[in-house]
């Protein structure tokens, strides 16, 4: 949410303070803060207190790949940052994607853990963005392995997360799902969403999670749900 709220704001801010006080740039401040909550192994916590201690204790890969994003977009535009290097913070974090992706411990409503579309989107942009960091050091070869890296992710989304039996829209059953569950600890690299099972929280119950989707495409839904007006 605070990575979120910040994008807009940051292209919004190019007044005489931002440019001029550092100190007084709240998206740069909001950066230097999540700096501060990193982990030595390169995580984020879940969530936190304002002085900064850890609340609760999930992994959600989304959660670590978008403070890069966020610390990629104030270093091009060359936001005012001060002293502080957001690279430090944006290398750290990737080699904990790598090293514990692609498996998110639970998805963006903070409740399943598998292979999800909007995880892996938004980890795979990070990366690329890592990547070009590592080529502005000179580490041409750690650039290479990045986007070798993002590379494979790109190439298994679709076999990890979209269903071609799907049951949502009469006539649509390719569409990508909220998440294909697998454990996180000893991950099936072939989970095959046409069959696994997801437990929707909150009383939702047990169902395929090829019926489960975030959203389906934009022609799917209008083909099943739009009515004619005119």
């Amino acid at each position: 949410m605070v990575i979120t709220s910040f994008g807009p704001r940051l292209g919004a801010e190019r007044d005489r303070t931002a440019r001029h006080r550092p100190d007084r740039h709240p998206t740069a401040r909001v950066d230097s803060g999540f700096a501060a909550l990193q982990r030595t192994d390169g995580s984020f916590p879940q969530n936190s207190w304002l002085n900064g201690t850890a609340y609760w204790s999930g992994l959600q890969l989304d959660e670590i790949a978008a403070p890069i994003l966020l610390a990629w977009r104030l270093y091009k535009q060359e936001a005012a940052i001060g002293l502080f290097d957001p690279r430090v913070m944006i290398l750290r974090a990737a080699a904990y994607l790598i090293l514990q992706g692609p498996v998110t411990g639970q998805d963006r409503w903070e409740e399943n853990a598998g292979y999800s579309p909007s995880t892996l989107a938004t980890v795979i942009a990070s990366l690329v963005c890592v990547a070009e960091c590592a080529n502005e050091l000179s580490n041409t070869k750690l650039a290479d392995f990045i986007l070798a890296y993002a590379d494979w992710l790109a190439a298994h989304i679709e076999e990890w997360t979209v269903t071609t039996q799907g049951e949502l829209a009469a006539g649509f059953p390719r569409h990508y799902i909220r998440i294909n569950p697998t454990d996180p600890d000893a991950p099936d690299p072939h989970a095959d969403p046409n069959t696994t099972m997801i437990q929707v929280a909150n009383g939702g119950g047990l169902h395929p999670a090829r019926n489960v989707s975030a959203a389906i495409s934009f022609t799917s839904f209008d083909s099943a749900f739009a009515v004619r007006t005119i």
